[in-house]
């Protein structure tokens, strides 16, 4: 469906308090972009920021390095972990041989970038 068929689908599919809330907005809303993030913030999960930290605190790799990574980036979308902070909270969740790996590696205070790539050299010799 293109974007500007969607915000006529939507009203249609309003009801109750969400279709006055629209009723409000119409005039400032004139595209898709522009729905989403009003809908989210009077509808949206407010706990999915606490929700997808959570889940990349006990994430484990139990699969390649390059997934285990993409599925944490595509959690702190959510949950913004600040990238400086990712490493320390990743590096019990990865496997025991590449946490056995890092350490005997001398990384200091790397940035999240460098950390991601030394683990994704190791990771997958």
């Amino acid at each position: 469906m293109e974007d500007e068929d969607r915000i006529p689908f939507l009203i249609l599919r309003l009801e109750g308090e969400a279709l006055t809330l629209w009723r409000g907005l119409k005039e400032e809303v004139r595209t898709w972009e522009d729905a989403i993030p009003r809908l989210r913030l009077n509808y949206g999960d407010h706990q999915a920021h606490q929700k997808a930290t959570s889940a990349i605190q006990v994430l484990k790799q139990t699969e390649s390095i390059t997934a285990f990574f993409t599925k944490v980036e595509e959690l702190n979308l959510e949950a913004k972990i600040p990238r400086e902070n990712l490493c320390l909270t990743l590096m019990p969740n990865l496997c025991r041989e590449l946490q056995a790996a890092l350490a005997g590696l001398i990384l200091d205070n790397p940035s999240y970038e460098r950390w991601k790539e030394v683990c994704l050299t190791i990771g997958t010799q």
